[in-house]
């Protein structure tokens, strides 16, 4: 969903992290940034009701804990209605995971405004690319492929480095959160940090 008062985060972020700000060093609050910068009411409403109005029961749409997505379950044709489109299955090249996406969609007029992106949609994740190749599998699937991993540069650990170089382990230091990983719905290969993303 559109998040609200992003034209705010560059002065907010200075706020907090300029030596000269009298603010400096106070960090955020995880429930303060999510009230700050979550999408308006009716960006939820409008979304749901969309959606409920295309066949899907809006008891199975909910809202994630940090209020910028609604979330739902749906099938092909549920998915195919409401966007417009027709999903394929793409094949990673690196590893032969499967993956549904498709290579357009369009919103209802009514929620364009509410609605930053979909998934899953046009997206292959972070890093791919759709290779020119066809697939031999018999859905007619088409394969993308992975991007090189680039290794990351060596780096200091603990908080004591945040004021030069901004790491997960000095924000887990300044907000007290502790080591996650979880898959991302989207991108199972991929992996973020809870308190990364």
């Amino acid at each position: 969903l559109q998040q609200q008062n992003l034209h705010l985060a560059n002065d907010d972020v200075l706020k907090v992290s300029e030596p000269q700000s009298p603010t400096f060093g106070r960090h955020y609050k995880l429930a303060d940034v999510i009230a700050r910068y979550a999408p308006a009411r009716e960006s939820w409403v409008t979304v749901r009701a969309c959606s409920s109005e295309s066949g899907i029961p809006a008891s199975r749409i909910v809202r994630s804990h940090d209020a910028n997505r609604a979330i739902f379950d749906a099938t092909v044709e549920e998915a195919e209605a409401l966007l417009q489109t027709r999903h394929d299955i793409y094949t990673a090249e690196a590893n032969g995971d499967l993956h549904v996406s498709c290579e357009n969609y369009s919103l209802p007029d009514s929620v364009r405004s509410y609605i930053n992106f979909v998934l899953p949609t046009i997206h292959l994740g972070l890093g791919t690319r759709i290779a020119p190749r066809p697939s031999k599998r018999p859905t007619h699937g088409k394969r993308y492929t992975t991007s090189r991993r680039i290794p990351a540069p060596a780096r200091p650990r603990g908080a004591h480095s945040c004021l030069s170089l901004i790491t997960l382990d000095c924000l887990r230091a300044m907000y007290g959160l502790r080591p996650t990983t979880m898959a991302i719905p989207t991108t199972p290969s991929a992996y973020t940090n809870r308190c990364s993303g």
